[in-house]
């Protein structure tokens, strides 16, 4: 596992999901009508994130794929940890995306939940779930995401950055709230 300062990637890019983005324009390959509710979600699940559980107070962040756990570290509290699951991923360089279910490289644990974005195809009128790569740019990347995400019963996204590659991860309810933060109020 390698701990990635937080600090530094927020100066160079907005790392929470929810972050950036128009809510009120339709991605690419997204019909507006599921599109705009898909990014409110995401920015739900970011203010929940930040504010709730104050994800922003640690400087470090990691994911665990053994064990699926996003864990947020170096703060002055005990680390937070969330149960999350891959997603996919998106390139700027290939501006594609590909879903977690069709990745090779991943082990079968952790493709798998992510098939459960498929049946979004027919529901939400973009074929891109059915699809293991398609087209996008990061606006479509961040609403499918946060469509199959709500598809696995996350509460929010988060991305992980290397280089111009982002792994968008879904992060569920952690089994326990962190005493202290305002989740345990």
């Amino acid at each position: 596992m390698r701990a990635i300062p937080l600090a530094a990637v927020l100066a160079a890019a907005t790392l929470l999901a929810g972050c950036g983005g128009d809510t009120a324009a339709a991605p690419k390959g997204l019909p507006a009508e599921h599109a705009g509710p898909a990014l409110a979600w995401a920015d739900a699940g970011k203010a929940r994130l930040v504010d709730e559980f104050e994800a922003g107070a640690y400087p470090r962040f990691v994911f665990d794929k053994r064990a699926s756990q996003l864990r947020f570290h170096g703060g002055a509290g005990p680390d937070l940890e969330f149960p999350a699951q891959v997603i996919g991923s998106w390139s700027a360089e290939a501006g594609a995306y590909l879903w977690a279910w069709a990745d090779e490289q991943l082990s079968d644990d952790l493709r798998a939940p992510s098939a459960a974005a498929k049946q979004l195809a027919k529901s939400s009128g973009s074929t891109a779930f059915g699809l293991p790569t398609f087209p996008a740019d990061q606006d479509s990347a961040r609403a499918h995401s946060s469509l199959a995400a709500q598809q696995l019963g996350g509460f929010a996204i988060f991305r992980l950055p290397k280089g111009s590659h982002f792994t968008f991860l879904a992060v569920f309810e952690p089994a326990a709230p962190r005493q202290g933060s305002r989740a345990a109020e």
